[in-house]
């Protein structure tokens, strides 16, 4: 048993220092001079860091110490990648630790939002009542318009996209409107 929990430990500080591994080789790949770039301040939490880089310029001289934001996804080989999400003097594990709980809220704000937009389509009879979900809508248009609609529903109520609430909101009471009278049809800029 002691043996098993001591490989899971093992196996998790390795998994972080691949990550790790992969966010320095993600920003010396990007620099003049790969060797020279220097690291500190290193904050990993999830998929995000904060990291103070300093590199070399084109001349050759260190242009000083600069903090970054790193946001890592998974691409479909399975390898992690790694993008400046934003150049941040402040990032902090307490700010990335605030700004992950803000993301889990507006991911369960959008979930209720969703699953409220799927209910008044299913009540409208525009899809079977059988439908579980989008993907159980076998008409191509009716399956891409609930899925847009109830994604722009998430954003609605997304602090990420708070600037643009009203305009979310209204896609979702344009396609709403659409519903009721029982088409699926999608407007021009959207149509396959």
């Amino acid at each position: 048993m002691k043996k098993t929990v001591l490989m899971v430990a093992v196996l998790a500080l390795l998994a972080g220092c691949d990550r790790e591994g992969s966010l320095e080789r993600t920003i010396r790949d990007a620099a003049n001079d790969p060797p020279a770039v220097q690291f500190k301040d290193k904050v990993m939490l999830g998929d995000y860091a904060c990291i103070s880089v300093n590199g070399k310029n084109a001349y050759g001289g260190y242009v000083g110490f600069k903090r970054y934001k790193m946001r890592m996804f998974t691409d479909p080989d399975h390898q992690d990648r790694w993008h400046k999400e934003s150049e941040d003097g402040v990032c902090t594990k307490e700010s990335l630790a605030l700004e992950e709980q803000e993301r889990e809220n507006d991911k369960k704000a959008g979930d209720v939002e969703a699953e409220r937009i799927f209910k008044i389509v299913k009540d409208l009879k525009v899809i079977p009542a059988t439908a579980n979900g989008y993907l159980d809508i076998k008409d191509e248009e009716c399956q891409k318009a609930v899925q847009s609609t109830m994604t722009y529903a998430e954003m609605a109520v997304s602090k990420k996209y708070a600037d643009d609430k009203d305009t979310w909101n209204a896609k979702v009471q344009q396609r709403l409107d659409e519903f009721k009278k029982g088409s699926c049809k999608l407007p021009p800029g959207e149509q396959s």
